[in-house]
């Protein structure tokens, strides 16, 4: 796949396409009121920011190529850092590699777009950037949802207003396949001025080794700028999956951020996630969190985040002072900073 995607960087550098470069460096610092033995704040599974405690670490730093479909384009984000280790520990190929995916325009009533790799997932309010979310850290339903999905993918705008994809993936985060069924994913989306509303859906056997039992998953997504300095969002998730013994589970998130200033903001998420059946984050639970963010934006390219940030369990997930040392609660205090271009 990157020997296909250099032919094409090499076909567009020819044909005079312009090939943008962009890309940032997060850093961060955190405190764990657990002091936890192994410094991994966040339950098992998840940790795609500040995933380590008491050290100035790298979360993330990401170099994205991108040249425009003009009608044919590619785009390729590499990554380095803690959350990308994170994000792909139980891939085997994928290294650096975030994005890659070649894309074609066609001319079908105002544009149909076709995208062909591996590319960011289509649910969810929060991406993979923290630079582009309300808060710093994730919440519990972006980490126990797809980041990124590889496979097909058609967009298309019907009106200002209205747009849709289809995606025909391999699976649920997954680079490869670990069955012989895809997935199919079907966002809806709906924006105006004030208002953007979007319902994402994810269709397909996702066991490893079975092709049978499916997983529905329904994702919904609402924001709405309520005036020039206040912003207020809100998203639920709902799952089913089929197996052995049926499961299911829930969340549901509340965001909002006031721009004090051109400078400063303020932001906070107040989030509940409930897996019963320990189908999705690996234990019969329910998780709550509550997280304040400030960010100042002293000069352009960069945005400092500090956070402070308490999660609760019905189930001790949390890690403690020893190895054996599980508990119900976290508090974690983070100072971020990125840097980008």
């Amino acid at each position: 796949m990157l020997a296909a995607l250099a032919i094409l960087l090499g076909q567009a550098a020819v044909s005079d396409t312009a090939l943008q470069l962009h890309g940032f460096v997060d850093t961060y610092y955190g405190f764990d009121s657990n002091r936890p033995g192994d410094r991994l704040s966040f339950a098992a599974g998840a940790g795609t920011t500040a995933q380590r405690a008491g050290e100035l670490r790298v979360n993330l730093a990401a170099l994205d190529l991108l040249v425009d479909p003009k009608p044919v384009g590619v785009r390729v984000t590499l990554a380095y850092g803690t959350g990308i280790d994170a994000l792909h520990a139980a891939e085997r190929f994928l290294g650096p590699v975030y994005q890659a995916y070649a894309s074609a325009r066609v001319s079908v009533g105002r544009g149909l777009m076709l995208d062909a790799g591996i590319f960011s997932s289509h649910v969810g309010f929060e991406g993979f950037f923290s630079k582009d979310n309300f808060n710093y850290t994730r919440s519990w339903m972006g980490e126990l949802s797809p980041y990124y999905q590889a496979g097909l993918r058609a967009s298309y705008s019907f009106d200002e207003h209205w747009s849709a994809q289809v995606h025909f993936l391999n699976g649920w985060q997954l680079a490869g396949d670990d069955n012989r069924a895809k997935t199919l994913g079907t966002p809806i989306a709906w924006a105006s001025g004030r208002w953007s509303v979007s319902f994402n859906t994810l269709v397909g056997p996702e066991l490893p080794g079975d092709d049978r039992d499916f997983r529905v998953f329904a994702d919904l997504v609402a924001q709405v700028r309520v005036s020039e300095w206040l912003t207020l969002a809100a998203t639920t998730d709902t799952a089913f999956q089929q197996g052995p013994q049926d499961a299911h589970w829930l969340a549901a998130a509340a965001y909002a951020r006031a721009a004090i200033t051109r400078i400063v903001a303020v932001a906070a998420r107040v989030e509940q996630f409930s897996d019963p059946d320990g189908a999705i984050s690996g234990t019969a639970q329910t998780l709550r969190e509550g997280t304040m963010t400030l960010e100042i934006r002293p000069v352009e390219p960069l945005i400092v985040k500090l956070e402070a940030r308490h999660d609760w369990s019905t189930a001790p997930v949390f890690h403690g002072a020893t190895p054996t040392a599980l508990l119900t609660g976290e508090t974690l205090l983070l100072a971020s900073a990125v840097a980008a271009f």
